[in-house]
């Protein structure tokens, strides 16, 4: 779902964090309240967890599309943490929707939006840009045959 590196999510939450709107410790529920998983751990899962991939979300092979970040985030309700939180390192590219996610929210700015005008702008990285889903038609990029 998410064609952008993980990097600048991560930088993004960083900068947010930097500005005092947000705290690694914080359980992700506090800023994002209508993301639920089946799990009663998925209420200690912490932002910092998200980001070194030890929340215990799990990483499915195949995953329904989605069209934008909070109908990805919404169909994670079913999942349950594996292994608990904090346990043990396990990736998942489900850690990285819920932080773009979290960005948007805490920002108030879609993702892409958010991503231009505080990361690639400032930097200069003017042909840079995001789409939330990898079949969004991108101008100027190449198509895969």
């Amino acid at each position: 779902m998410l064609p952008f590196p993980k990097s600048f999510t991560a930088f993004a939450v960083l900068q947010l964090v930097d500005a005092g709107k947000i705290q690694l410790n914080d359980p992700v529920v506090k800023h994002l309240p209508e993301v639920k998983l089946d799990d009663p751990g998925w209420s200690q899962v912490t932002i910092r967890q998200l980001l070194s991939h030890t929340s215990g979300i799990p990483n499915p092979t195949i995953v329904p599309p989605a069209n934008n970040l909070k109908a990805g985030v919404d169909r994670l309700h079913d999942w349950k943490l594996q292994p608990n939180p904090g346990e043990k390192y396990a990736y998942s590219n489900a850690n990285y929707w819920i932080l773009a996610r979290l960005v948007e929210e805490t920002s108030e700015m879609e993702f892409s939006q958010y991503l231009k005008q505080k990361l690639f702008s400032p930097l200069g990285m003017n042909d840079s840009l995001t789409a939330v889903n990898s079949g969004d038609s991108v101008q100027g990029r190449l198509k895969a045959i």
